[in-house]
Parts: structure tokens; sequence; C-alpha cells
């Protein structure tokens, strides 16, 4: 979080709602793997902890861009993309 307080320029308040949706985040996905914890990884299980993961993740997205600004949001995935690409 705190690598695009200043990269997108984010105001306090922002940077206070973005932390509350990356806990929420966090907190749904720790209880994802709970849940799935004791199935068999193989399958329908692994197919249905998928589905709840990209809910998550989707949730996310969505809270995230409520609360940039849509100049924010553009920039935000650019640093996004070029995260993902120094990292494969």
């Amino acid at each position: 979080m705190k690598k695009f307080k200043d990269s997108l320029k984010l105001t306090d308040d922002q940077m206070t709602a973005l932390t509350l949706v990356v806990n929420e985040e966090l907190r749904s996905v720790v209880e994802t793997f709970l849940a799935y914890d004791e199935g068999d990884i193989s399958g329908s299980v692994a197919d249905a902890m998928s589905k709840s993961l990209l809910g998550i993740r989707e949730n996310t997205r969505t809270e995230v861009k409520k609360i940039l600004t849509e100049d924010q949001w553009t920039k935000f995935q650019q640093l996004r993309e070029q995260a993902e690409a120094g990292s494969g």
C-alpha cells in the first residue's frame, strides 16, 4: 500500500479506506484457505476455492475503484501491470 501512496498521490482518507479494503481482502482470503484446508485440493474443491478467490479479487477491485479517482485508477492498473511483468 505504501508504495502506491506516493505514486498515486493518495490522500490520507484514501489511504485509510484502501487499508480497510485490503485488510478485509486478506481476512477473506485466509477464511477461504481455512474453509478448504481439510478438503482434497484437486478437482471440485480446487475449483470451488479458485472461484471463491476470484470473487474476493473482483470485490476488492470494485471497492478500490470506488476509492480512487479515474486518473488514479488508470495509474494503479499501469503499476500493477508493470509489477506483474517484472515478476514473470
